[in-house]
């Protein structure tokens, strides 16, 4: 009796092994995947010159607009945004 108990414990640990190998492959899988799909979507960001702003690239402007270097708010505006023009870049600062 202490046999059969002490094989079917081994079995069931057996199995939550294996569960836990196959549920660490489908972590790579969906990682993998999110990583296409990040990739793919910065290569969209990059080419329509989309703003995503990380937490407080904006206050970094005004604090520079408040300091009065609205020349180096813009230059910063342009070096996170290549594709906007001086124009452009300077007319987004000033909305803020």
């Amino acid at each position: 009796m202490e046999l059969g108990i002490f094989f079917l414990l081994l079995a069931a640990g057996g199995l939550n092994v294996f569960a836990g190998r196959q549920a660490n492959t489908h972590l790579v899988v969906h990682t993998l995947a999110l990583a296409r799909i990040e990739q793919k979507l910065n290569a969209i960001i990059a080419h329509h010159g989309i703003v995503v702003a990380e937490p407080g690239y904006y206050d970094s402007i005004r604090a520079l607009l408040a300091e009065g270097k609205k020349v180096d708010a813009i230059r910063l505006w342009r070096l996170k945004n290549p594709a906007h023009g001086l124009a452009a870049a300077k007319a987004a600062v000033e909305a803020l």
